[in-house]
């Protein structure tokens, strides 16, 4: 979602903040804009585009030594310039991440007031809001605590004021993350991790319900009582090189090109669970997106393996049910750790007495700091917004979870033994790229395309319908194979490309059966496979089939099979000439409800 930064220094700060701003570039947005204090006063700059384009009108001469910036997603008002944060009201500058959900209450009565609106943002209301009330106070602690009040919903806030020039102010309430960072250089804000790297050395993340005071000299936190909150500072985990990609074109086929590495690394590492899932008898799965898909392929891996009764929840709609919760253990799936809708899912659990479990690939992040025990996936940096190597780490992880839980020893050996080959299986699809870019070149001109799996094959196919709609825009639908002549079959026709995920499991015979039922109807198929499978799909009237390397066992065709299906929609989406990395209308790091 929307990115925040700022900077204290005491040098000119436009560039740093210009830097930090392509930091936060991966979280998605459609408009740009940093205000700074200027000898006194405020001065703004935004634009509607990439940065480039708010780059283009800055001043090269400013001597400011502070100021804010931000990246804004749209979500109050469409993506144009009035629209773009900062939002300002006389001697006031605000941005901002969240959703004001009382802000039509708070707009008439500002009107009422004399305030008018050149936005139709929430935001513009929070900048009426301060202006109004600390003209009345002059009190910096009561305007804060108003605005913790009276502000309803989940926000992260960075605010100038006129008069207090050499001060930052920021405040936090809800699932919306804000960061505070410190180094050589100054004192920084952003909105996570990423947003600082090689401008803090040590970074804090702020709790909810607080606010701030920042100066060169001094970061102070307090609660709604005015009670100095303890600043926990910690290293920043990540390097200057983090945000590099390299020689590859995008970030987003680097992260894919990580993949055999970190299962490498991560699949022969111990995993320490805690004693609490060890006895589970049940265990609840929640996820959004990518994430759901890898906890939904969890759950076959927990029932298979490990005899675990495993429940799965879409996390965006979990806790508007008010459902029933069961005696046992959740576990959250979130690449960022700041997803805001399993955020809240996590507390209701909590609420509900749940034992939670936090697997995110960013330590210190909301949701780790929030459930009883967190999992690192240890994917590393993901910038492209659409997921790889996290959905690859999380399943990963799932998968490792549920051996740990496994009591055939046996079996259990046969599946790690099968981990140690899987990196080098995975290397060789990169060898055969060419041939997905065939696959890929076919697909282009399709207006829809279905993906049909059976098993653990469903989410991969569901994961690989959303990867084909987020990189390329062509609508992309995934189905049990089961379900097929439970409705599906009647899209079926020859203009639409229909991609079957057939490895040789339990399930073979079945989704072969499938695929001739579409090839009796036109349909344009297209098969991907292992060594195993492609042997007996010879003479099988299809228009390509994509061979990968036999695993060791079908517990690990996932990896084989997402991955292919990872490469054919970037390569889409390639010849297109779509945005990669950033897609449109899309963030990365979902942190409103």
């Amino acid at each position: 979602m929307c990115g925040i930064v700022g900077f204290i220094g005491k040098h000119p700060v436009l560039n740093v903040i210009v830097q930090a701003l392509k930091s936060v570039e991966y979280r998605g947005y459609d408009s740009s804009g940093i205000a700074l204090v200027n000898q006194g006063h405020l001065v703004r700059y935004r634009s509607v585009g990439t940065l480039d384009q708010l780059v283009k009108i800055l001043p090269t001469n400013l001597s400011s030594t502070l100021g804010i910036g931000h990246t804004r997603w749209a979500t109050h008002g469409a993506p144009e310039e009035r629209n773009a944060h900062p939002q300002v009201s006389r001697g006031v500058s605000v941005v901002h991440n969240g959703i004001i959900e009382n802000f039509s209450e708070l707009k008439s009565q500002l009107l009422k007031q004399g305030y008018t609106f050149e936005s139709e943002t929430d935001t513009e209301v929070v900048a009426h809001f301060i202006h109004l009330h600390y003209s009345k106070c002059k009190n910096i602690p009561e305007l804060f605590s108003k605005i913790l009040h009276d502000l309803e919903g989940s926000f992260a806030l960075a605010i100038l004021l006129e008069d207090h020039s050499d001060h930052i102010f920021i405040a936090r309430k809800g699932v919306s993350p804000l960061t505070v960072g410190r180094g050589p250089q100054g004192v920084s804000i952003g909105s996570d991790a990423l947003s600082l790297v090689g401008i803090a050395e040590e970074i804090c993340y702020i709790e909810d319900k607080t606010w701030g005071k920042l100066s060169l000299d001094k970061i102070e936190i307090f609660d709604t009582c005015q009670t100095p909150q303890p600043l926990h500072f910690i290293l920043h985990p990540l390097g200057k090189d983090a945000l590099g990609r390299g020689e590859f074109a995008h970030y987003m086929l680097k992260e894919m090109y990580e993949q055999p590495e970190i299962v490498l690394k991560e699949g022969s590492r111990h995993l320490d669970i805690p004693e609490e899932l060890t006895h589970a008898l049940h265990i609840t799965l929640i996820g959004c997106g990518s994430a759901f898909y890898a906890a939904w392929g969890g759950k076959y891996y927990l029932e298979h393996l490990a005899h675990r009764k495993a429940t799965l929840e879409l996390a965006s709609e979990f806790h508007y049910r008010n459902p029933i919760v069961q005696e046992g253990v959740t576990i959250a799936v979130s690449q960022s750790g700041e997803t805001a809708d399993t955020l809240k899912a996590i507390q209701y659990m909590e609420q509900k007495g749940q034992y939670t479990i936090g697997m995110v690939n960013v330590p210190y992040s909301s949701i780790a700091r929030q459930v009883n025990y967190e999992i690192l996936t240890n994917a590393g940096p993901e910038i492209g917004v659409a997921s790889t190597k996290a959905f690859t780490a999380q399943l990963l992880c799932l998968l490792k979870i549920s051996i740990s839980l496994m009591k055939d020893s046996a079996r259990k050996e046969k599946i790690l033994n099968g981990l140690k080959q899987l990196p080098l299986d995975m290397q060789k699809i990169f060898f055969k790229v060419s041939q997905l870019q065939d696959i890929a070149q076919h697909l282009v001109h399709a207006k829809g395309i279905i993906f049909l799996g059976r098993g653990i094959s469903y989410p991969v196919a569901l994961e690989g319908a959303l990867k084909m709609s987020e990189l390329s825009y062509i609508f992309g639908q995934g189905f049990a194979a089961g379900e097929l002549k439970h409705g599906p079959l009647a899209l079926i026709d020859a203009t639409t490309p229909v991609i079957v995920l057939a490895p040789m499991d339990q399930f073979f015979e079945k989704t072969v059966s499938n695929i001739y039922e579409v090839c009796a109807r036109e349909g344009k198929v297209f098969i991907v496979t292992d060594e195993a499978g492609a042997s007996q799909l010879a003479g099988v009237p299809v228009q390509d089939i994509f061979v990968y390397p036999s695993p060791a066992t079908w517990e690990l065709h996932p990896f084989l099979s997402a991955l292919s299906l990872q490469l054919i929609a970037y390569y889409t989406a390639l010849h297109k000439g779509c945005s990669i990395d950033q897609p449109r209308n899309l963030a990365k790091s979902v942190t409103v409800e």
